[in-house]
Formats: C-alpha cells, structure tokens, sequence
C-alpha cells in the first residue's frame, strides 16, 4: 500500500535506529535482548513460585535468601527542608586505610569529608567551606571521590562534585589534597579549578610510582 510500511519491516528499523542512538552493535542487538529476557526469567521465576506457594497454603520448595538490614538507621527529624522525616543521608564516597581498617574516611552528598580513627564509632570533619588554603574558593561539600595515596597513606586525595546526577546532586570544585589526615589534618587545593570546576568527579585513581599523579573519571 502506497505511504504504508510492512510491520516487521518497521519494527526493526526502529530497532537499528534505537541501537545507532545507544551505539549497540546490530548484530548483537537481538542476542542482547534475548539474555535480558532469560536473566529476567531467572530473576522473577523464584518470586513467582513463592507466591504461588502462598496462595495454595504451601511452604515453596526452594529456600530464598533472606536479607537482614545492617544499617544506616534513619535520623529522626533529619530532614532540614520542606518536612522533617527521618533520613540517613548519603555517604557517596569511602576510602579504608591499606593496612589499617580502622582508619576510614568517607564522603558524603552535601556535608563534606569525615574520618574515623576506631572502624567507625567516632567521626570528625575534615573539609568544611571554611578550610580551602585558596583565598576565595572554599571546599565543596559534596565529595564524590576518595583515594588513598598508597606509597604515603597518611595523605588522601579528594574528589569533589557528586556523579550521581539526581535532584539534588552539588558540582564540585575540582581535586583536594589532605596531609597528615591521621593526626593534623593540611587540607590543600584546589587543584584543576580551571578544568573540574562545576563538574563532578566520580573516582580517583593515584599512581603508586608517582603521588603527584591522579586521575580522574
């Protein structure tokens, strides 16, 4: 029919345009989407058999996992804007010490770095907007990426800028340097404002030849 296109024809050329747009390969589309299918099968099919169990008054005849929540707990009234609903906040970012697990450092979407020297039980600050050693500038709460300098593990590389891309993801204000981060903390940087400013940095990769090079992604 004139103006009219067979469906089958249709439908994959509208497959192929969708692969050209997410730079899938054509000939693995359809192998692509056939594992998805069968991972899906296999994803659902236990679900699927216990609820049947359920419904007829049977125990199922296959055990599944139980999970257990380890934590965070929510803060009650931990929620500062619009409501005040209890929240654990997001830890986004950690780095243990190579040698010792007690030492931890984690980052967080929009209150800074902290480190525990106990595995954990006590926390304390190390990057405010106060502390940048560049007049101006301030530090970035939102610290997406930590590295720990694996010739020196007293010095800890920071990535600022959360990758996450949600709502209420902060840009960043490059690449921080921490010296002494055990016991007097220096917070140095920024370092690459030029380039990493108002972005987000999601790792930090530190050359264990050379400390003076870290990559970023």
């Amino acid at each position: 029919m004139v103006g009219k296109i067979d469906k089958q024809v249709y439908l994959r050329k509208r497959g192929e345009h969708i692969n050209m747009l997410r730079g899938l390969p054509h000939e693995n589309a359809e192998e692509l989407r056939e594992q998805a299918i069968e991972l899906l099968n296999r994803q659902e099919g236990p679900r699927t058999r216990k609820q049947g169990a359920r419904q007829a008054g049977l125990e199922p005849l296959i055990s599944l996992t139980e999970w257990t929540a380890l934590g965070p707990t929510p803060i009650p009234n931990g929620q500062t804007s619009g409501r005040s609903d209890p929240v654990s906040g997001r830890t986004i970012s950690i780095a243990i010490h190579p040698t010792n697990p007690d030492i931890v450092y984690v980052g967080t979407a929009q209150g800074g770095l902290y480190r525990s020297l106990n595995g954990g039980l006590n926390w304390t600050q190390l990057m405010d907007i106060d502390n940048a050693t560049t007049p101006g500038t301030g530090t970035a709460l939102a610290v997406g990426a930590l590295a720990i300098d694996p010739s020196n593990p007293t010095t800890v590389f920071v990535g600022t800028g959360e990758a996450g891309f949600s709502a209420d993801s902060f840009i960043g204000r490059g690449v921080f340097r921490i010296r002494n981060a055990e016991t007097t903390p220096v917070v140095e940087g920024p370092f690459g404002l030029g380039q990493f400013a108002n972005r987000a940095i999601g790792e930090l990769l530190v050359v264990d030849t050379d400390p003076t090079v870290a990559g970023s992604e």
